[in-house]
């Protein structure tokens, strides 16, 4: 009798350590801190990670501080989840290019009715729905798909060279942003929507 009392006793005094190791280690993420130390970010709380900042600040005050802090590549914690955010362009496009083969995770700050659609883009969709959409918008930029829409394309890039035209002519200084932003706009609005805008 004494033996079993000693033998359950050793059984639950395992399951204690066993389960205080599990929480030790989950709150404190030693691997994933360790694995990413040169990635600056916040100081993550046991067992919350920073969701306690991001509750108290909302998440785009949140995150637009931490850019200012330590930069445009940081990370931070929620729970015991770590979280890299890239906020330069060319770094994500090089971090994008390098993992092709698993969908970037982005950050939209919209909510509601917006929000909701975000969710289900390609941009923000995991697994078996991402790989659909991402099967189904590759055939769009496939050479034959883009010869079909070649002509809308010039005629777009004609009006662009056009606008440049006129303001070199006419000595004024234009936003190059928005002119190549309305061109974009053009081309997608007469290729994929048939509206000239």
């Amino acid at each position: 009798m004494e033996n079993q009392v000693f033998g359950d006793w050793l059984v639950w005094k395992a399951l204690w350590v066993a389960l205080v190791a599990s929480m030790i280690i989950y709150g404190f993420r030693p691997l994933q801190q360790w694995r990413y130390r040169h990635i600056p970010g916040p100081p993550p709380i046991w067992l919350v990670g920073n969701l306690l900042e991001l509750e108290a600040k909302g998440r785009v005050k949140a995150m637009r501080d931490w850019g200012a802090r330590y930069g445009p590549v940081y990370k931070y914690f929620q729970g015991g989840t770590m979280f890299v955010v890239v906020a330069d362009v060319a770094a994500a496009r090089a971090v994008h290019l390098h993992h092709h083969s698993r969908p970037p995770v982005l950050s939209f700050f919209t909510e509601g009715v917006e929000g909701a659609r975000d969710m289900q883009s390609l941009a923000m969709t995991e697994g078996p729905l991402w790989q659909a959409l991402r099967q189904a918008w590759q055939t769009v930029f496939l050479p034959d798909s883009i010869r079909g829409y070649i002509e809308l394309i010039n005629r777009s890039a004609a009006h662009l060279v056009e606008a440049f035209a006129h303001a070199q002519k006419s000595g004024e200084v234009v936003d190059v942003w928005r002119l190549v932003g309305c061109y974009a706009l053009e081309v997608v609005g007469s290729a994929a929507l048939g509206t000239d805008l």
